[in-house]
């Protein structure tokens, strides 16, 4: 079975699904410092910034609505089957040090923002942005599949669950993941 990549997996992509993932984080992050330093100038800001999120939050969404859609997909028979979903919790332990941080504090403030550049940097350059809260919010899964004749296991994002013994249409995100396709009538 040949596994092909559709490359869409670009930096610019990834950048926005990194953006995406941590959306719980900034939405909290940004009511916290407008609780804690409300005025005009900071509630235009804090505004402009929840749009920008917005907007990214959207088309990371509606960019996987659109794979799942695609004719560029291909059949797998699925031999073993296991959730990865689980996998989202020490990823959400991260929000914990920005959550918790006074983000008055202009020290504090540039610690938070150092340490979320070497997250994003990280998830950029890694498989990370498979485990994207947001996705999981919106109702996808992460599966990491073993498929018949095909030698490594693969992973796959679902809306469906997905089990041993299955059949599904994919197409390929990325190096060995896929997501999964709706079949179009």
């Amino acid at each position: 079975m040949e596994m092909h990549s559709d490359k869409l997996l670009s930096t610019k992509n990834r950048i926005e699904f990194f953006l995406a993932s941590f959306s719980p984080l900034w939405t909290i992050m940004i009511i916290s410092y407008l609780i804690k330093s409300y005025n005009i100038t900071n509630a235009i800001i804090v505004v402009i910034i929840a749009l920008i999120l917005a907007i990214t939050i959207y088309n990371t969404i509606k960019k996987f609505r659109q794979l799942r859609i695609s004719s560029n997909s291909e059949k797998m028979e699925i031999t073993e089957a296991r959730e990865i979903t689980q996998d989202y919790i020490p990823y959400v332990v991260s929000y914990l040090f920005p959550v918790l941080a006074d983000l008055t504090n202009f020290s504090t403030l540039f610690a938070v923002i150092a340490v979320l550049i070497i997250i994003g940097v990280l998830y950029v350059r890694t498989d990370m942005l498979l485990t994207n809260p947001a996705l999981l919010m919106v109702g996808f899964r992460l599966y990491e599949v073993e498929v018949q004749n095909y030698q490594h296991k693969l992973k796959i994002i679902s809306r469906t669950p997905i089990g041993r013994n299955d059949s599904i249409l994919v197409r390929a995100i990325g190096h060995e993941i896929y997501i999964e396709q709706k079949e179009v009538l």
